[in-house]
């Protein structure tokens, strides 16, 4: 996953952090791209998925390097990407 990580993300936390925040994280279900934002530089890729059965949205914030879309965080906690 740190490869897909953006640079700013990767300085302001460091890899050690990411990779412990990257473990506590579910990957684990199917997505569906249903909408995306762009706010200050910053696109937000809005995705319709089912977890426990529920209908969730999970809000992905990405930025492109170099023509790759990376992950952009701005703060690591624990399911950042769900919208409660």
């Amino acid at each position: 996953m740190l490869a897909f990580t953006s640079s700013r993300t990767r300085k302001e936390f460091g890899d050690k952090h990411l990779l412990a925040y990257y473990r506590q994280v579910d990957f684990g279900y199917s997505l569906k791209l249903k909408s995306k934002t762009i706010d200050n530089g910053i696109i937000y890729l809005n995705y319709l998925t089912t977890i426990n059965a529920t209908s969730r949205v999970v809000r992905m914030p990405v930025v492109v390097e170099r023509d790759t879309v990376r992950i952009y965080l701005n703060e690591i906690r624990h399911r950042i990407f769900l919208v409660e």
